[in-house]
């Protein structure tokens, strides 16, 4: 929950700073962090603190500070914008700077303890520790792994960044675009980092490739139908029609011709997608059927097996994991 709780206040963050570039109100990010949050604090009271001290990693009191943070940062973020809405664009970001700043120094003199978590956690998710390469679920994310266990939807992922980067930059306010980037891009760093996240990652390429393949689809869906109706080119004038009718009707050839180059390219594009999609669809349910068929991920000994798209067995045991990968 602390992973996704960053991943708000990153998106909320950068959103404020959108919202004031493009003079929109942003009321709405207050409201939503506050309800949010708060029936999270709820919950954990209804729950129950499980742990004594302050710990980020077990049901301590320190979640409830960490979404009280959330609440009061917010609120801060927003009364910032508020007060500087007539002041030039680049106020805004620069006095965030400089309240991160502030407020760091004031967190790492007043809570030391808290300060310690939170930078702890930090390096403990994002980065890599010489004991995390003997656990193979906390290692690092090779290529290899990433093929085998995505293929094809690495690269509509790829495209799905660039739709919501283009959302986000030419069509207006956005938000949710802006949101389901900063998601997908943290989830995705923290899988570089840690394979375990693969699980979470899932849900991201899955939806990138849905966003990467429906933009194609609605850009050029006129386009294709217009290329199925188009009717064969009109016939030619007669001898006896005037030069200002035959100039007429070159030109209009000649625009007629680049719109059907232009649909052309737009089809093959669709095409291309499409092709990628079901490739991904077939690797993907290829993949799982595999598993399935060799008894699932554990073999008689109890230990944890994987089936590569090669079809050949790949024992979670690190040295011969590694081994069967190079």
């Amino acid at each position: 929950m602390i992973v996704f709780a960053l991943i708000v206040v990153i998106f909320t963050v950068i959103q404020f700073v959108i919202n004031t570039y493009r003079e929109v109100p942003s009321e709405y990010l207050l409201v939503a962090n506050t309800i949010i949050f708060g029936v999270a604090i709820i919950g954990l009271l209804v729950f129950g603190i499980k742990t004594s001290g302050l710990s980020l990693a077990t049901y301590s009191i320190t979640h409830i500070y960490a979404y009280l943070a959330i609440i009061a940062g917010t609120a801060v973020l927003y009364q910032m914008s508020n007060s500087l809405k007539n002041k030039a664009h680049y106020y805004y970001p620069l006095s965030l700077l400089g309240l991160a700043i502030v407020g760091t120094a004031i967190l790492w003199i007043a809570t030391p303890a808290f300060f310690d978590q939170l930078i702890g956690a930090t390096f403990q998710f994002f980065g890599q520790a010489p004991v995390t390469e003997t656990v193979q679920e906390a290692r690092g994310w090779s290529t290899v792994n990433a093929w085998a266990a995505f293929n094809y939807g690495l690269i509509l992922m790829i495209g799905g960044f660039l739709v919501l980067l283009y959302r986000i930059f030419f069509k207006g306010n956005r938000s949710h675009d802006t949101f389901v980037l900063v998601w997908s891009a943290v989830i995705l760093y923290s899988t570089c980092q840690h394979v375990r996240y693969e699980y979470y990652l899932a849900i991201n390429i899955a939806l990138l490739s849905a966003i990467c393949i429906g933009f194609v689809l609605e850009l050029g869906w006129k386009d294709l139908l217009g290329l199925v109706r188009e009717t064969a080119p009109a016939a030619a004038s007669d001898e006896g029609a005037d030069d200002k009718k035959g100039k007429k009707q070159k030109k209009s050839q000649k625009k007629s011709s680049s719109v059907t180059s232009t649909r052309y390219i737009v089809v093959v594009l669709i095409a291309v997608l499409a092709g990628i999609g079901c490739l991904f669809v077939y690797t993907s349910v290829t993949y799982s059927y595999t598993n399935a068929s060799n008894g699932g991920h554990y073999d008689e000994s109890g230990l944890e097996r994987y089936s590569g798209l090669d079809g050949k067995q790949y024992s979670a045991d690190g040295s011969r994991l590694s081994h069967n990968l190079r």
